[in-house]
């Protein structure tokens, strides 16, 4: 966590001032216009007072460490572009206060490495649930945000025994960890299907990598579905079908791709055990390993079973339309790109349940593999139109082909060329660009 929000009270708070930003936008010869926001108060430390209601006499405070950046911060950030080899991307990366990132990097020499980048508060337990009443003393001498972490202390790793590194969003740090590092992870699951994956390998290569990055593997079903399968009762003549269904699934070790049957009724019925309870997959496992929300999986899986008609895959309940950002007049299809993957997969593909089928919001925008040979080769998959290509049909082109989109599903990478004859000079190029 790199923020917080906290009321104090407002006659404690010495230096309040009020800012009006505006931005003036450049229109044809020379002519700007002001786009004005909202006027919005500050403390004198620069955080923002929050426009919401609150108890009278006290005001909701947001402290974050973005509001410390200073440009030479952001400066930083051109060193990624020149870094030499991973030793240098790794002093570079821990120069970028901006919070904050996740950045791994290798070079040409076999090495790798791993840093979280920011200003990260020095938080050694958890931080209270809700926005917390104190006076502004109190809030002045919370011990978390008396220092930053130190690059030391920061989440990295330089040339694991294991021999690669990766991150997925998932918890820096166990939990019984010296730091705390908050609440805004996102599950394991993702980085526990790469760590299953690429132990299973001794040999790895860009087949290997490019599967890996499109794996489809459930990663939550292992755990979840044993046990809920001892306690969901399916009725006749379902039962056949249920029991059919998963069994078939359970051999292709929980992968959601195109064709399962299965997955659309797994996803739905847990989905609605986790709306019901405000529990995530993690609370709904501990619950159900203590003999508890039995009637809640019930309920949630025969729900589910009802809305699924027999005979409906993932591919079909699983779509994503791609809405072009000026509408669908501009840019109309004609139905959805059926896709594999759900939220706990490698191939991650945020969702959201739109009546009768699950609609994919967010996910990998590029798919992109880069060889760290001399020079660099590099494969990529970019979703989205090429030049002013209109389509209806998300799976075929306007030559007949594979559609862009289709390429990117399936992951059929393209080898990108680069007109660089020689790397030093292209080095050289940047430098002069940043110092312009």
């Amino acid at each position: 966590d790199v923020a917080d929000v906290t009321s104090l009270p407002r006659n404690e708070l010495k230096g309040i001032y009020s800012e009006r930003p505006t931005i003036w936008v450049r229109l044809a010869r020379g002519l700007k216009v002001p786009f004005v926001f909202k006027s919005f108060e500050r403390t004198e430390e620069g955080f923002p007072i929050l426009p919401v209601m609150e108890k009278k006499g006290r005001v909701n405070v947001l402290r974050w460490t973005g509001y410390e950046t200073m440009p030479e911060h952001w400066e930083a950030g051109l060193a990624l572009m020149t870094a030499k080899n991973a030793n240098a991307m790794d002093r570079a990366v821990d120069e970028v206060k901006v919070p904050s990132w996740n950045f791994v990097f290798a070079d040409q020499h076999g090495s790798v490495g791993y840093r979280a980048s920011g200003r990260v508060p020095a938080r050694t337990s958890e931080s209270a649930w809700g926005v917390p009443e104190q006076t502004v003393a109190e809030w002045k001498a919370l011990p978390a945000w008396s220092r930053r972490l130190s690059a030391d202390e920061m989440p990295h790793t330089m040339n694991p025994a294991r021999g690669w590194v990766q991150t997925a969003n998932h918890r820096h740090w166990p939990e019984d960890s010296e730091f705390y590092g908050g609440r805004a992870y996102a599950e394991s699951f993702r980085g526990a299907r790469i760590d299953e994956y690429f132990g299973s390998h001794k040999k790895w290569d860009w087949d290997l990598i490019r599967t890996a990055q499109c794996d489809w593997k459930a990663m939550d079903a292992p755990t979840l579905w044993p046990l809920i399968r001892r306690v969901w009762k399916v009725k006749p003549p379902q039962q056949d079908r249920v029991e059919k269904l998963f069994s078939i699934w359970e051999k292709t070790e929980f992968m959601t791709d195109g064709e399962c049957e299965a997955c659309p009724i797994y996803r739905r019925g847990v989905d609605l055990v986790l709306e019901k309870t405000g529990l995530r997959e993690e609370g709904l496992w501990r619950k159900l390993k203590a003999g508890q929300l039995y009637a809640e999986v019930q309920q949630a899986f025969d729900t589910a079973l009802k809305q699924i008609p027999d005979g409906v895959k993932w591919g079909k309940f699983h779509t994503i339309h791609f809405p072009h950002w000026l509408g669908d007049d501009v840019f109309r299809v004609e139905k959805g790109l059926s896709v594999g993957g759900d939220k706990n997969t490698v191939n991650p593909g945020t969702m959201t349940w739109k009546k009768d089928h699950y609609e994919m919001t967010d996910g990998a925008s590029q798919r992109l593999i880069v060889e760290m040979s001399n020079p660099i080769r590099m494969y990529s998959m970019l979703s989205g139109p090429i030049g002013d290509e209109r389509v209806l049909n998300l799976e075929q082109g306007t030559d007949g082909n594979k559609s862009v989109w289709a390429k990117w599903r399936d992951c059929n990478y393209e080898k990108r060329h680069f007109p660089v004859e020689n790397w030093d000079d292209l080095r050289k190029n940047s430098v002069k660009t940043e110092k312009l």
